[in-house]
């Protein structure tokens, strides 16, 4: 391994080398054992950052942030109040549809059936046929 290698190992997967791929970790141990002055240094800078990271903690949201997010949720009466409107107009929209259907029915049960009169063959006529030949058959 060489000393540039381990130096990148070193940044990447920090000051233990428990944490290393265990496929490096006995090429680092060799280095270490080579050269330990040269590892220790190399060692000791990802220590400084390994405990750094380590210290630092992610603090809670503060009550300003806490009180703009319920702020910008919506209220329960606005979503109330959209979902009434909504139901309103559904509802008319089938008021309508049941008028329609229920005048539909009406005109097809009040209206009498009625029957074309007998045209003889004028419906097979076409443009193209003469009127004679079709009343004299």
């Amino acid at each position: 391994m060489t000393p540039e290698r381990f130096s990148e190992l070193a940044e990447i997967y920090g000051a233990e080398l428990r944490r290393w791929p265990e496929d490096r970790r006995e090429a680092a141990a060799a280095y270490s054992e080579a050269y330990p002055e040269e590892a220790e240094r190399t060692l000791a800078a990802a220590r400084r950052l390994d405990e750094a990271l380590d210290g630092y903690a992610v603090t809670g949201p503060g009550a300003k942030l806490t009180m703009a997010i319920v702020e910008a949720t919506p209220s329960f009466r606005t979503a109330a109040r959209r979902m009434q409107l909504w139901w309103q107009g559904a509802g008319f929209a089938a008021l309508g549809l049941a008028g329609a259907l229920a005048g539909a029915l009406a005109i097809a049960l009040l209206m009498p059936m009625t029957v074309p009169p007998d045209e003889g063959g004028a419906y097979a006529m076409t443009a193209f046929s003469d009127m004679a030949q079709i009343v004299d058959e």
